[in-house]
């Protein structure tokens, strides 16, 4: 008889894929100090490795070694058509919100002297889009989902389905251990998790993740050949105001769309209540050690960071 994932479970895998990331991305750069930048200049060799044996592998295998129902765990279950047409029309304004909401952050930490640069290579042909989407849409779609809107979703479903799909969220804004590109991937964590609880398919947020992903590296391709690419980006008062202002937009375009996706949805979804307030899970949930550890690394991340912008 297969095991069901547990919420201590889940912690502990989400722990030790944070602690192989930064292990492996800190080894990274400690070595290419020594390699004349031979591993930065194989930027999408580094990233589909980390993103299969350092983020997939371990949630495999840790279903596997415990028995645990795959298939029911990981939501693995059609959805229809409309839904998913749905979730390709919302994406649009939801890359756009999240953008806005990233924005917001680089604008506030331009005061410590942060300068924003490229942290990806720019695609430069048809060739690089292709190479760039398998990378940085396909792999993260299955790899990064089955981690968050997988397990994790899936194990704090127990205290209720909309608290799982905050918390799981916040846990993914974290994963990225970027201070600048925390919010928007929590906005599009809490989005994608309820594409997932309505369809109750995790398929629904692979597709959400692959667009918004290719929605990323089309606008950097894109803004590369009109704008042009440099060093630094410096965000004047005018353009966040522009950016917020559009931002605003886009929610309200997507609040329709959700109304409409609410509405296809309403058959095949079955909410669990929550048990108690959502603030008095997440504190629940941060006194785990495996989760208040990996959420320690990452402000001290952050810290290291801002302190590298001030000095």
């Amino acid at each position: 008889m297969n095991s069901r994932i547990t919420e201590t479970g889940a912690n502990k895998v989400f722990f030790a894929v944070v602690v192989l990331n930064l292990v492996y991305f800190l080894g990274i750069k400690v070595v290419d100090r020594y390699c004349f930048g031979f591993l930065s200049d194989n930027n999408y060799l580094i990233l589909i490795i980390n993103q299969f044996y350092f983020i997939l592998f371990p949630v495999l295998l840790y279903l596997i070694v415990k028995k645990i129902d795959i298939k029911e765990t990981l939501k693995i279950n059609k959805f229809r058509a409309l839904p998913g047409v749905l979730i390709l029309l919302i994406s649009i304004p939801a890359y756009m919100g999240a953008s806005s909401l990233n924005v917001m952050i680089v604008y506030i930490l331009q005061s410590t002297g942060y300068i924003l640069g490229e942290s990806l290579p720019v695609p430069q042909n048809f060739g690089d889009i292709i190479l760039s989407i398998l990378v940085v849409a396909v792999s993260p779609a299955i790899c990064e989902e089955i981690l968050h809107r997988g397990i994790l979703l899936k194990a704090y479903e127990s205290r209720g389905s909309i608290n799982a799909v905050v918390i799981s969220s916040i846990l993914f804004g974290i994963f990225h251990f970027d201070l600048k590109n925390l919010s928007g991937p929590i906005f599009l964590g809490m989005l994608i998790g309820y594409y997932v609880i309505r369809t109750d398919s995790i398929f629904a947020g692979m597709l959400a993740h692959f667009v918004n992903n290719v929605l990323s590296v089309l606008v950097q391709y894109f803004s590369s050949r009109w704008v042009g690419t440099g060093d630094s980006t410096k965000i004047t008062e005018d353009q966040f105001i522009a950016v917020a202002t559009f931002g605003i937009i886009c929610f309200i375009v997507m609040a329709f769309l959700l109304f409409c996706f609410h509405n296809t949805t309403k058959d095949k979804c079955e909410l669990k209540p929550s048990r108690t307030s959502i603030i008095r899970d997440i504190i629940s949930v941060v006194r785990h050690w495996p989760v208040f550890l990996s959420l320690l690394l990452y402000v001290l991340y952050s810290v290291v960071f801002l302190l590298n912008q001030i000095l």
